[in-house]
């Protein structure tokens, strides 16, 4: 994906990535353009899949208490 997006202009890179990747917002993507475009895919990897476990934690324990709603 970097290699592809590398010569593309920013506005279309972005749109690419938020393509491929939609759990990321348009305006991470802008923030963090350059690093995006410049780690080594293993890093990138890392931090784009890197997940919150401690909000996973809670929203698991309001799931587990019934403490949902809609």
């Amino acid at each position: 994906m970097q290699a592809a997006i590398r010569d593309l202009s920013k506005r279309d890179a972005v749109r690419i990535i938020s393509d491929h990747l939609p759990h990321l917002s348009r305006s991470w993507i802008n923030r963090n353009f350059a690093y995006v475009v410049e780690l080594d895919p293993d890093a990138l990897a890392v931090v784009l899949t890197y997940s919150d476990p401690t909000g996973e934690r809670a929203v698991n324990r309001t799931m587990k208490r019934g403490g949902a709603r809609v």
